[in-house]
């Protein structure tokens, strides 16, 4: 384990120094009481609480960092094994589509009212062990209708038939209440992305499936780097939360949308996005967005797939997958390897792998014991955007020859699930992160005025680890058919950050050529994020159809800045401790007519705080103030013409407080100010209309606004503005066929719209937008499947982000025209 750790080679020197913890609750709880209840951990649980952070070496401070990590660990096992094992009854059965009675993989199968699910393999086979007889099965996977079997004695044999609708839109989904429900009892707008979904597109990049889902934009800035709009212009600020089976990729204060460069593709079941505030389960940042990765989970029949693919610009990438269970234990791994060179675009290196392995234990009938760990590692150019000139005459000769960003990140996680009886379930994770970011940023570096042959820029280091805890409690009531969810959030983060200026030089055509770097500190500080918060749902069906439901979570936030310069420095903000607070609420409804028919209706308040980097680099005063937001919506969903057609909507409208804008200074450089007042409107829509049953045609889409109602940019009032970067109209279209000739074949054609919006808030310069084609095609016969993507079939010139300041307007350009091919090969 220390070798393993040893590869973090960009770590910060800190660690924990526990005075007065050798003979803690905690360690008497492993070695003499591994058969205490779970309630008694939460009063051990000291390790969280503030405190003393030192510098040490980066051996102590691994050590220090997984011995905590493994007792914890150490005492989920004890108490699992030490409950006694109760006999078990195996169901088994087969999975298969209605029309060409293929098998369907991936498919989920739960047991109503309990923890306890599997996933069918590759041939639709799956098992699942039940504690008694009868039980109510459950079957999901996106694409498919979801249906229930009522099984009343065992069975070996059972044949499950489902209907293909190319999307399923009554899911089973975990992220809106951190418990499986079906899409028709949450009062939200979500949308899943499944495993099959992520088969049949077969992207390079995230951007290729997240732009199908209606009402989400992300823009590609290269090499797994992004911007993202969902209720928002296109931004990189801390208004989404992204999560791992419900965890934060990053803590509070430590966001960015490049936090999704940590992520394995190869390693989600299905990839679930919440549009809208959902801060009264989340907590902060979960305002515009919230996306949840679901990782893969074991199959009963052993089960493992190699992929290779390449494209004609150099991108080639390795996937593998591998799942078994054996006895009560399940095992699943996957990841990628991916390569980039000699790209289309100049300076567009790239080097990424990225792992995840995960381990679930069946203790016994009512206890679940599951453990994850993520491993990520990626090293890129960073290629920088064009100018006008460049752009229009498809110049892509990057002026950037030295930026990069190099990342590392770990993420382990362990929970244990246990039903106390029908209507009483707990559930508790501790986990551990641990995520360092090196990088010499392009858009730091800036021109010197006056002197084209000079610049200047920075290189910097943000580093942070954490140690965390989740916990909730969910009880039934048949009153009323009454839900109760009460849960806590504890998550201690120490974060540093490190940035040194550089002196660069530039060539007479412009490029930055080369750099050095003086000893010249512009940042030097370390900040102990701490957040502590609990919450409390409850959900009623007062009469028939109608579920309300109704949230309140309470966040406390510390930020204890340590600045380690002088007052004269470039970030001079003087030691303080910062707190926030917050209540953010939340009701809502839904109303199911049957048939496939529904409304629903939610009234919500989200919040962010500020980030580190926003309060305390290159600041000496900090001031800005957390942003909030109030959000009213209503939408629903209606299956129609005997199920050929299906539409799901929703209808939106957020007022923004303090919302935190980057924008221009006098001087050229950027700084972020809260904006007084914004409003963000739009109607999002879901349209599949299955004319036979070998085409499926899906339209999703979203028409909305974002204003400047009140807003003051360096003495000048922009109120009445639309916000930079926010387009009005984005839609995504794809036809899908598959010939019943050709058993295992798929063709699709897709459309990408992207509309038209400001480049400055001051609304004085406009990009026109973009119109994408993208054709795809795959054959799968027995364990073999081809595969083959032609992206930009027109090769249309388009920037994926567009913006226009004093000295003139920049465009970072999208894919040119590209062709993948790939091959999968499925082993049992």
């Amino acid at each position: 384990m220390g070798c393993f750790l040893a590869h973090f080679k960009y770590k910060r020197q800190i660690c924990l120094e526990y005075e007065g913890y050798s003979n803690s609750g905690v360690t008497c709880l492993l070695l003499c009481c591994p058969n205490v209840y779970l309630t008694k951990i939460f009063f051990h649980f000291e390790i969280l609480l503030p405190f003393p952070v030192m510098l040490s070496t980066q051996k102590t401070r691994s050590v220090m960092r997984i011995t905590r990590l493994l007792l914890t660990t150490s005492l989920f096992i004890l108490l699992g094994n030490s409950l006694t094992a109760h006999a078990q009854t195996l169901l088994s059965g087969h999975i298969v589509d209605s029309a060409s009675g293929e098998p369907i993989p991936g498919a989920n199968i739960y047991v109503d009212n309990t923890s306890e699910g599997s996933v069918s393999d590759t041939e639709g086979l799956f098992n699942i062990s039940v504690s008694s007889l009868p039980v109510r099965l459950t079957f999901s996977v996106l694409g498919y209708t979801t249906t229930t079997r009522h099984v009343v004695e065992a069975s070996s044999s059972m044949e499950i038939v489902l209907r293909a609708t190319n999307l399923d839109m009554d899911p089973l989904l975990v992220s809106a209440n951190r418990e499986l429900q079906p899409r028709s009892e949450i009062p939200v707008s979500i949308s899943a992305i499944s495993a099959t979904q992520i088969d049949a597109s077969a992207p390079n990049m995230l951007y290729e499936v997240f732009n199908q889902v209606a009402g989400v934009h992300m823009a590609s800035l290269s090499n797994e780097q992004y911007k993202l709009s969902i209720r928002q212009p296109l931004t990189n600020k801390a208004y989404f939360l992204f999560m791992e089976d419900g965890i934060p990729l990053r803590p509070i204060g430590v966001f960015n949308p490049n936090a999704l460069i940590n992520v394995n593709m190869a390693g989600a079941e299905r990839i679930e996005i919440l549009r809208g505030p959902s801060s009264a389960m989340n907590g902060g940042n979960a305002v515009a967005g919230s996306i949840n990765f679901i990782s893969t989970r074991p199959t009963a029949v052993p089960d493992a797939t190699f992929g290779l693919r390449r494209d004609n610009y150099g991108y080639t990438r390795a996937d593998f997958s591998g799942s078994t269970v054996r006895g009560k234990t399940g095992v699943a791994i996957g990841g990628y390897v991916a390569r980039q060179r000699d790209g289309w675009y100049e300076h567009s290196d790239f080097d990424k792998v990225s792992l995840t392995a995960r381990l679930d234990r069946q203790i016994d009938e009512r206890t679940r014991l599951i453990n994850t760990a993520s491993y990520s590692n990626m090293d890129t150019d960073t290629k920088g955007a064009l100018d006008s000139l460049s752009y229009a005459s498809r110049g892509f000769n990057s002026l950037h020859t030295f930026s990069y960003r190099q990342m590392e990140s770990l993420r382990v996680r362990s929970t244990i699930e246990r039903s106390w009886s029908e209507s009483q379930r707990s559930t508790l994770t501790v986990f551990f992160r641990d995520n360092t970011i090196n990088q010499l940023p392009y858009w730091r570096v800036r021109g010197v005025r006056g002197n084209r042959a000079k610049a200047t820029g920075e290189t910097n280091i943000q580093s942070f680890w954490s140690l965390g805890l989740l916990g909730q409690q969910e009880w039934r009531f048949e009153t009323l058919d009454t839900k109760l969810n009460a849960g806590f959030s504890l998550d201690r983060s120490p974060a540093t950050y490190i940035a040194e200026w550089i002196d660069v030089d530039r060539d007479s055509d412009g490029t930055y050529a080369s750099f050095v770097a003086p000893d010249s500190m512009l940042s030097d500080y370390s900040v102990g994020i701490f957040n502590a918060a609990g919450y409390i749902r409850a959900e009623v069906q007062p009469v028939a159809n109608l579920r309300v439901s109704s949230s309140v979570r309470l966040d406390q936030i510390q930020y204890d800045y340590d600045n380690h310069l002088s007052t004269d420095a470039y970030s001079s903000a003087p030691d303080e401790v910062t707190s926030f607070s917050h209540i953010s609420p939340k009701l809502g409804l839904t109303y199911d007519f049957g048939g496939g028919r529904g409304l629903y209706s939610n009234i919500s308040l989200g919040f962010a705080p500020p980030e580190i980097s926003e309060m305390y680099h290159g600041v000496s005063v900090p001031s800005l103030e957390p942003a909030t937001f109030q959000s009213m919506e209503i939408g629903g969903w209606a299956a129609l013409l005997g199920g050929k057609l299906f539409v799901d909507a929703s209808l939106y409208s957020m007022t923004g407080k303090n919302e935190i804008i980057p924008i221009v200074s006098p001087t050229g450089g950027f700084v972020n100010e809260n904006a007084g007042h914004t409003e963000h409107r739009g109607i999002e829509y879901t349209v599949l209309v299955l004319p036979i049953e070998s085409i499926s045609i899906r339209l999703t889409g979203s028409q909305s606004t974002h204003e400047f109602v009140e807003f003051v940019d360096f003495g000048v009032d922009q109120s009445g503005n639309d916000m930079a970067f926010a387009p009005s109209w984005t839609a995504n279209g794809e036809i899908a066929y598959k010939p019943s000739f050709l058993e295992g074949a798929r063709i699709s054609a897709e459309w990408n719209h992207l509309g038209n919006y400001f480049m400055d808030n001051a609304n004085t310069t406009e990009y026109e937008g973009y119109d994408l084609f993208n054709l795809r095609a795959a054959y799968r016969k027995g364990p073999v499947q081809v595969w083959g993507n032609l992206a930009n079939v027109f090769d249309t010139l388009h920037a994926t982000n567009a913006a226009a300041y004093a000295w003139g307007s920049i465009y970072n350009v999208g894919q040119v025209r590209a062709a993948t091919i790939g091959l999968r090969y499925n082993l049992k």
